[in-house]
């Protein structure tokens, strides 16, 4: 009965086989078993793994090894990405937000506004001031100069001359530097008080120019800045300013690395610009001219 029955089994599975398209390569059948192997199991049974205290902790200590690589590595990633998305989304929205019409009109309204209330009653200091230029130096008594403002446009821009006349004839386009021989004694005070600046109203009023904003840079220096700071144009998406973030916040700069700081400010403020910011940049700037603690 039990022959019968292993004989069915094996015609079954060679029926699977065959059906399968295995090809049967041979038989084994009672004859083909040696006498000395027969009634014993001479498949040996599967070595089981027995786990000792040393193997465990050697396999624990893997494990954690290999979790904290992968986290470790998958934090990396994490924050790889993070910057890059940060990157892009600083490329394509620069600014804070989107200006409208309706917005550039009521910052317009307001420059001029502002440009006004400063002008009529600062034009007393301007006559003192220019009579005092002329008088002290050698020279022209207004400094005028190719500067940058929105979309990279260049425009002319009015100061107070502070320096001996043509003072980059031999040296060229370069940072001023803190205590330049170059700026006169009347220079150096015009300066510290930011009186000299008080001419750029006029280009506030001739919309070259905001109220509040970057100040504008020279092309000359611009284009040695844009090649190291690959943000630096993102300054020249709105309107160069007379007073700004870095100016109250960023101290002069007189490198590069000092520019550095400056730079990070102005898209600060780019990035953040809203009517209370303003506001209290104006308020700072006050203080700031009051204090004697611009340019020197």
């Amino acid at each position: 009965m039990r022959n019968t029955h292993l004989v069915s089994e094996s015609e079954y599975e060679l029926r699977k086989a065959r059906k399968l398209n295995h090809r049967v390569v041979n038989r084994v059948t009672k004859s083909c078993i040696p006498e000395s192997s027969a009634g014993k199991n001479c498949i040996p049974e599967r070595q089981r793994f027995r786990p000792t205290p040393s193997s465990v902790d050697s396999q624990s200590a893997g494990a954690l090894s290999t979790a904290s690589s992968a986290e470790a590595l998958s934090a990396n990633q994490k924050q790889k990405q993070n910057k890059k998305s940060l990157r892009e989304k600083e490329h394509d929205h620069p600014t804070g937000y989107h200006r409208n019409g309706a917005s550039r009109l009521r910052r317009r309204v307001a420059d001029i506004i502002l440009a006004t209330t400063f002008l009529i009653p600062s034009l007393p200091i301007m006559l003192v001031v220019a009579l005092l230029v002329k008088a002290t130096s050698k020279g022209d008594i207004f400094f005028v100069q190719d500067r940058l403002t929105e979309n990279g446009r260049i425009f002319k821009l009015f100061k107070f001359r502070t320096m001996v006349q043509d003072a980059e004839k031999a040296s060229g386009a370069i940072f001023a530097a803190v205590e330049d021989s170059r700026v006169t004694w009347l220079g150096r005070y015009l300066r510290l008080s930011r009186l000299d600046e008080l001419p750029q109203l006029l280009n506030v009023l001739a919309g070259d120019m905001s109220f509040i904003g970057p100040r504008p840079e020279r092309p000359e220096i611009a284009q040695s800045l844009k090649q190291k700071y690959h943000s630096f144009d993102q300054r020249l998406k709105v309107k160069a300013g007379l007073t700004g973030l870095a100016q109250v916040r960023g101290g002069y700069a007189d490198c590069e690395q000092s520019y550095r700081k400056k730079l990070a400010l102005d898209r600060m403020y780019i990035r953040y610009q809203s009517v209370s910011l303003d506001l209290w940049i104006l308020c700072c700037t006050v203080v700031v001219c009051l204090r004697g603690s611009g340019a020197r």
